[in-house]
């Protein structure tokens, strides 16, 4: 009996332990190695946050709230001070003309700036393959358009059809909105509009930051669909980013899907082209935009006609529907100085309109609340990293690594 102890504890001196379940091993079920958790890893996913940038990322939450309270109180105007419906609304649709007039000029001019770097790496391209694959190379075949990571422009002539059909939908439908909630209490609206807002504030897409095609990877991108597509004749795996079509809650899941990690492959032998300027930017979370249509529809059935029902509702999605986007556009273009300029413009008009309807006290409330969330926030934010442990090890769920071109 002891020598077969001695043989066991010979053998196990010499066959070093191993973490493998399947593997037949010379020592006992409860055995616990010292190197059980050499490769355990602590924190592993920390990441350095800078409070200047997180006082950034916070006051888009000020501005969406911005946005909130300013149809609130162009709806107390209309409703309790009789405003004209009109003004706010005129007004509104200017300023949506503008930013889409800023919108068309800044696609056109990213696309043109990334074809004419197109043609230069091109022309690169032409001089440093072999004489084969020149006149491959040199002919109309390759359109360049297709291989553009900038989205094109919208027609002007389809956005002007689609808003006069969308006006015409709200000129029709007036009647019956206004007249929606006649058997409901206005204290019952008044609670559901809060519920809404309340809503709103809690499931809209904060989005920060905004996933970038960089030079290296627009290189990779353009070098393998030449080479691959005129030489190779074989399906072309790109590194560009795409945007998947349906809308995700933000920060838990983002809307942004990488082709490195869902290749998309284009065969030009079947004919199959990829259109590679899908880097959608204009498609985020509509559920928070879908609530606050409903909060100008219930808001919009206690004011006292038709065309303030109408103007009140348009105003509405305009500010509360297209401005989010085009922001998130400016945002994405790195139009910073733009973005700032609209941030300080709204919340300076939203908290002078507080203050001229509701008085001093309340003003003072709302500019308090933007203090917390940009200032108090981060700085919260930035305490609550000690805190984090994070332990991971080597039969965690596996990260797949993947690799670029």
């Amino acid at each position: 009996m002891d020598r077969e102890d001695n043989t066991r504890l010979r053998s196990t001196s010499m066959v070093g332990w191993k973490k493998l379940l399947w593997l037949k091993q010379p020592y006992e079920d409860n055995y616990t190695d010292t190197s059980f958790l050499s490769q355990l890893k602590r924190n592993s996913t920390v990441v350095k946050y800078s409070y200047t940038k997180l006082m950034d990322d916070f006051s888009i939450i000020v501005l969406h709230l911005s946005i909130i309270m300013f149809t609130i109180v162009v709806f107390y105007g209309i409703y309790i001070l009789k405003w004209n419906p009109i003004k706010p609304t005129i007004w509104s649709t200017i300023l949506t003309i503008i930013g889409f007039i800023i919108y068309v000029v800044t696609l056109k001019i990213r696309r043109n700036k990334e074809l004419i770097e197109l043609q230069q790496f091109k022309i690169t391209q032409i001089y440093c393959t072999s004489p084969q694959t020149d006149t491959t190379l040199q002919s109309d075949l390759i359109n360049l358009e297709e291989y553009l990571t900038e989205p094109p422009a919208p027609s002007i002539f389809e956005t002007c059809k689609s808003s006069l059909l969308i006006i015409l939908y709200l000129l029709t439908l007036s009647p019956v909105l206004k007249s929606l909630t006649n058997s409901t209490s206005s204290d019952s609206i008044w609670a559901l509009s809060a519920w809404l807002c309340f809503l709103n504030v809690m499931f809209n897409d904060y989005q920060i930051d905004f996933k970038r095609v960089t030079p290296r990877e627009k290189k990779l991108h353009w070098s393998k669909l030449f080479h691959n597509s005129y030489i190779g004749k074989s399906p072309i795996v790109t590194p560009i980013t795409t945007r998947s079509s349906s809308p995700t809650p933000n920060r838990g899941t983002s809307n942004y899907t990488n082709v490195l990690d869902q290749p998309k492959l284009v065969d030009l032998d079947t004919g199959t082209k990829t259109n590679f300027f899908q880097i959608e930017h204009l498609q985020n979370s509509n559920f928070s935009k879908n609530i606050a249509v409903s909060n100008a529809i219930i808001l919009a059935s206690r004011l006292p006609t038709n065309a303030s029902a109408f103007s009140f509702i348009l105003f509405c999605i305009q500010t509360s529907g297209l401005f989010p986007i085009f922001n998130n556009f400016t945002r994405r273009a790195e139009l910073r100085g733009f973005h700032q300029f609209q941030l300080i413009t709204i919340v300076i008009l939203v908290d002078a309109l507080v203050w001229h309807i509701f008085g001093i006290g309340w003003v003072t409330l709302w500019i308090a609340l933007h203090f917390m969330i940009i200032v108090v926030g981060p700085w919260y934010f930035l305490t609550l990293q000690k805190y984090k442990n994070e332990l991971q090890g080597p039969w965690d769920p596996a990260q797949p690594i993947v690799k670029s071109l």
